[in-house]
């Protein structure tokens, strides 16, 4: 598990009743790896829903994220 999180996201939605994978691998490349890894998936039976969190502690890097985003959604 990559950090506390993680685990706590993991955690809470195991308790709801969803399914719930983590480190799930995506991408298959044909000379062998993964293009990449997914933190947590989470699925939702009663709506169908599929949730995916990607979670850092790295404060800096989502500040900057959202900044961007920020200034895409504000002009």
């Amino acid at each position: 598990m990559a950090n506390h999180l993680a685990k706590l996201i993991c955690q809470f939605n195991d308790w709801k009743g969803c399914v719930v994978k983590n480190n799930v691998k995506v991408g298959r490349l044909p000379h062998g790896g993964w293009v990449g890894e997914l933190d947590v998936v989470v699925y939702k039976p009663n709506s169908q829903e599929v949730i995916h969190y990607e979670l850092s502690l790295d404060y800096r890097r989502f500040h900057s994220v959202f900044l961007c985003v920020l200034r895409v959604l504000c002009g």
